[in-house]
Order: C-alpha cells, then sequence, then structure tokens
C-alpha cells in the first residue's frame, strides 16, 4: 500500500510501515500518482512476486518519485508527463 503525500507512507503485511522523506509540494500536480503507480508496476514487474520484494519495489519507486521532483529544476513546471520523461 502506497499513501501518497506529504510523507508518503509505504506499507505491507509484516513490515514496519515507512514514511519516504523525498519529494515536495511540486508532485500536487494532477497525474503525478498515476506516474507513481506505473513506476511502482514497472518495479513490481522486475522482481520476484513476494511480499518483500513488492515492498522494496515500492520505497525504490516512491522514494525515486520523490527525488526527481526535489531535484526538479526551479522555474520550470513539472507536469505529469514531464515527471514520467524523466522517469524513463
Amino acid at each position: 500500500m502506497v499513501l501518497k503525500g506529504s510523507g508518503t507512507v509505504i506499507a505491507a503485511p509484516g513490515h514496519t510501515p515507512r514514511i519516504n522523506i523525498t519529494g515536495n509540494g511540486r508532485l500536487a500536480i494532477g497525474g503525478t500518482g498515476d506516474v507513481l503507480a506505473g513506476l511502482v508496476g514497472a518495479r513490481m514487474a522486475q522482481s520476484p512476486n513476494t511480499v518483500e520484494d513488492a515492498f522494496n519495489a515500492a520505497c525504490a519507486a516512491v522514494a525515486q518519485h520523490g527525488q526527481v521532483a526535489d531535484d526538479w529544476p526551479p522555474g520550470v513546471a513539472l507536469t505529469a508527463s514531464r515527471l514520467a520523461q524523466r522517469l524513463a
């Protein structure tokens, strides 16, 4: 489970929930959650199908998603499509 917001929470059965520290208010733009969902799905597809692997894939995707927003150039509008391109 990924609860996107300020301090995105990642949780899974049998795991201590994690709070992601990357990301900022720019991710409040429509569509960025869809980009995150796609990134999580892509990461999960690349790993075995255990709860442990899914949890780690979700944590990595959330951290990467937030880091791209943190590194976004000042004065350049962040859009979902630009975010997805930067993640590719």
